[in-house]
């Protein structure tokens, strides 16, 4: 993610979040085409750069009540 946004590396995990009124939260998800299965991992652990930018997406979430 961080190359894509061409940032510092976010922290990243998978909890279970109660976002409160005015939080925010940056999301970023693999997304495929249906049908499609998802990508075997390269021996690094890294999927294809380009393979990632053609089939992302990400944004803000912000609650807002």
């Amino acid at each position: 993610m961080s190359e894509v946004l061409n940032c510092v590396p976010p922290a990243v995990n998978r909890v279970i979040v109660m976002m409160q009124s005015g939080d925010d939260a940056l999301v970023f998800q693999l997304t495929l085409p249906p049908g499609e299965r998802r990508p075997v991992v390269h021996k690094n652990g890294r999927e294809n750069f380009q393979r990632i930018i053609e089939n992302c997406e990400n944004g803000i979430l912000k609650r807002i009540r």
